[in-house]
């Protein structure tokens, strides 16, 4: 279609594993987020935080429904299919 730009939404997300054994605050220090697990009352294990480049928003979450439902704002998710995912498509993060 002549003339027709597609409308682009982006989102940035960032994915950090805090160890129950870890003591280091060396990753939040590199990564700058704006919280630990700690911080935000939950216990050890992924956190993260979502952006929209657009506007340079961003939302802190533990949920990844809360990242969902920040890009829901401006995407209809609707329009995509999510399969549901069973615990086996769940890993722990591989040791460094």
């Amino acid at each position: 279609m002549p003339g027709h730009s597609p409308r682009i939404e982006a989102y940035v997300l960032r994915f950090v594993f805090d160890s129950p054994n870890d003591d280091s605050d060396a990753e939040t220090a590199v990564n700058d987020f704006p919280a630990s697990k700690a911080e935000l009352g939950t216990p050890a294990g992924w956190r993260g935080v979502i952006i929209r480049v657009q506007t340079n928003q961003e939302k802190p979450f533990v949920n990844f429904a809360e990242a969902l439902a920040f890009i829901a704002r401006d995407v209809h998710l609707g329009d995509f299919i999510f399969p549901n995912l069973s615990p086996s498509h769940v890993t722990e993060p591989s040791s460094r």
